[in-house]
């Protein structure tokens, strides 16, 4: 190939090998043959023309695919240095391949997301960035004040409505002329903007996650609609850490599955030539904190508060009260307060004149749908809607102790921080990123794939540190392509 150069440009071999340097796979050598044979232009023109062709291959061929996998819960073992749950011993599992994931490539420091660490609606944020305060929904089940469907389950479209300034970043590839799959993704049957994804799998909790890589290799690689975003949802640990806590090993036994389909995907992308074509994301929604039965709060316990008509709607460790007619608004938050400072709990009202109020940073307090008493437990505290979900756990499940898993609590518990993990192409090796959020996964996502972001809650400006190539990075190899012009012209 330098001898190749080296005739058709009529270049002396050392500006041969600067040609070639740059030119490091062979469509940079056919885009240099382009600019210096045919054109026969001066160097800066060169300049101009390649970096030109060189910004349109880097965004149709550097990031071909990116793939999205999602794991339900972040219960970590300390041998992958995300989080720390406490002394596992020898009965700890080797992750091997999340190991060399984490070790290798780019991986987060803290990541954060906002209250509540729900699987809705914090799940399906790297697709919609939307922080609480801005989203239609907080929890599993729905209370519509102005809306009369009543409670709505998982699978109602109306949980996943559009929302009027963002799209969806499956529907955004789609409009771009990209071809987006979904296994299991929350809202991605249904369409946006009048189109759907090009490829779909719903949610079967029976699926094994080397099943759903094989869904997504399978539309990688198709030949006539090869799709170039996949999203794919694993439910697991986070459903045994709920039974049995996230150091039971139960849940080590999960984790020793996603670590084998990590291996199986790596080992078919390479079969298929696309291992290094894919860009791969390996992040969590939430973490999982222990929860004894003996922290279960009963508001039953708290003095006086029978006096009071209310209801709560939301899951622990946060509930939002609502109370009935006739009952004073601050006669019931300090009864409550009094309460809590027994019960291991704390009570914020939802208004500017108290000390109590909801923190700004936890982006939640302006949702139509939080009440203006708002109940959070203690980490490892619950309240009483957990103990209806440990019944059920007990006459379902064997081997059920009384130490269960909880999430939900507020960003600054270590606990309830997710995992992120990046491979491919676009990111850089070894590096431990600064803080950014789950919301923040969305522009990162755009600007791998070359897409237009329409206004968000996210920051791109928080993760393009964690991309190989920034803008200004892609300026070096046409530079030397430039150098190695002006060395034929001198030298010719």
């Amino acid at each position: 190939m330098v001898r190749l150069c080296c005739i058709m440009l009529r270049v002396n071999y050392i500006s041969s090998l600067i040609l070639y340097y740059a030119a490091w796979e062979l469509y940079f050598i056919a885009y240099t043959l382009l600019c210096c044979i045919m054109l026969r232009v001066n160097y800066i023109s060169s300049l101009i023309l390649y970096y030109a062709a060189v910004r349109k291959t880097l965004s149709d061929t550097s990031s071909v695919f990116c793939l999205i996998i999602s794991k339900e819960g972040g219960c970590e073992p300390p041998i992958l240095h995300f989080h720390n749950y406490g002394d596992m011993g020898a009965d700890c599992p080797t992750l091997s391949n999340l190991h060399t994931l984490h070790s290798r490539y780019c991986h987060n420091g803290p990541y954060r997301s906002n209250l509540t660490f729900k699987t809705i609606p914090d799940h399906p944020r790297p697709s919609k960035p939307i922080f609480s305060d801005g989203a239609s929904l907080l929890g599993r089940t729905l209370f519509p004040k102005k809306k009369p469907e009543g409670n709505l389950n998982i699978k109602q479209k109306m949980r996943y409505r559009n929302h009027p300034t963002v799209t969806r970043a499956e529907t955004l590839n789609e409009l771009a002329g990209g071809h987006s799959g979904c296994v299991a993704w929350p809202g991605c049957p249904y369409s946006y903007k009048d189109r759907n994804v090009t490829y779909w799998e719903p949610y079967n909790h029976s699926m094994t996650l080397h099943k759903k890589m094989d869904h997504a290799v399978w539309w990688m690689n198709n030949a006539e609609k090869p799709a170039n975003l996949v999203f794919i949802y694993h439910d697991e640990p986070d459903w045994v850490g709920h039974v049995y806590g996230p150091n039971s090993p139960f849940v080590h036994e999960e984790l020793l599955k996603i670590d084998s389909a990590l291996k199986y995907l790596h080992d078919k992308l390479q079969s298929y030539g696309l291992l290094e074509l894919v860009d791969i994301v390996v992040l969590s929604d939430h973490g999982m904190s222990p929860v004894p039965e003996s922290q279960i709060i009963f508001l039953s316990n708290f003095d006086n508060l029978e006096k009071h008509k209310f209801f709560y709607m939301g899951a622990s460790p946060v509930l939002n009260i609502w109370p009935l007619e006739g009952t004073e608004i601050l006669d019931l938050y300090s009864t409550l307060e009094d309460g809590c400072r027994i019960n291991n709990c704390t009570v914020m009202l939802n208004s500017e004149n108290t000390k109590h109020n909801i923190p700004s940073e936890w982006h939640y307090a302006r949702n139509s749908r939080v009440s203006r008493i708002t109940l959070l437990a203690d980490e490892g505290y619950v309240f009483e809607d957990f103990d209806t979900l440990v019944q059920d756990y007990k006459r379902k499940y064997p081997n059920v102790t009384n130490i269960h898993g909880d999430h939900g609590y507020p960003v600054e518990d270590p606990t309830m921080e997710p995992i992120f993990v990046a491979s491919g192409p676009s990111f850089k090796r070894g590096y431990e990123s600064p803080v950014f959020s789950s919301v923040d996964v969305y522009p990162l996502l755009c600007e791998i794939l070359s897409l237009n972001a329409p206004p968000n809650n996210g920051s791109f400006a928080k993760v393009e540190h964690i991309l190989v190539k920034p803008i200004i990075g892609s300026l070096l190899k046409p530079l030397i392509i430039a150098l190695s012009k002006l060395l034929c012209t001198l030298f010719d």
